[in-house]
């Protein structure tokens, strides 16, 4: 047996031909040369694998952050434990409209929230966040004894984000009137 033979014997069964194994492992389908060597071929492989690896880590469907930039807001406060529809539909104080500059920088990869007010750095807390349909998601800020976070629309034609606090005897959900949303990465 040569060399080559006992080297590819290790990965594949002894049934399966020297050269359909090294026609496998470099390019799929295409016969090789019966002289071809593994080593001779180890560059040709390296790379391939390299190039999968590469693409593979890229394709991430998280790999992105999501600006929220805020530039109008008026929260909406029911003093009962309620839904967010009935909290918009039916509030027991509605506050005037806020014109002061928020950001929110959610990095689903890293899965954290920055927080800036009037472009100062306020907090980092981290998330979890859910795609609630093709264009809703629904990101939960998680901090301890707190229940709240933001849904965010990102369909072009009806983009809207709304902000939304649960606590035992209130609901509160801002609205965004003027706002940006970009996605980076």
């Amino acid at each position: 047996m040569q060399n080559t033979e006992r080297e590819l014997r290790f990965f594949f069964p002894e049934n399966v031909p020297i050269r359909i194994c090294l026609s496998l492992i470099l390019n799929g389908t295409k016969p090789l040369p019966l002289k071809t060597t593994l080593f001779q071929n180890l560059p040709r492989i390296m790379k391939t694998l390299t190039g999968l690896l590469f693409l593979l880590h890229g394709s991430s469907p998280f790999a992105q952050k999501l600006v929220v930039e805020l530039y109008e807001k008026q929260d909406f406060v029911a003093y009962r434990n309620t839904s967010i529809d009935s909290t918009l539909m039916s509030p027991d104080y509605l506050s005037e409209i806020d014109r002061s500059k928020t950001k929110y920088v959610f990095d689903l990869t890293e899965k954290t929230s920055a927080f800036f007010r009037e472009d100062e750095f306020a907090s980092m807390l981290p998330i979890a966040f859910e795609k609630i349909s093709d264009n809703l998601l629904q990101v939960q800020i998680l901090q301890e004894g707190l229940i709240y976070g933001l849904l965010i629309n990102l369909d072009p034609a009806q983009e809207s984000v709304l902000w939304y606090g649960f606590s035992e005897f209130t609901t509160t959900v801002m609205k965004a009137h003027q706002f940006k949303l970009f996605k980076c990465g």
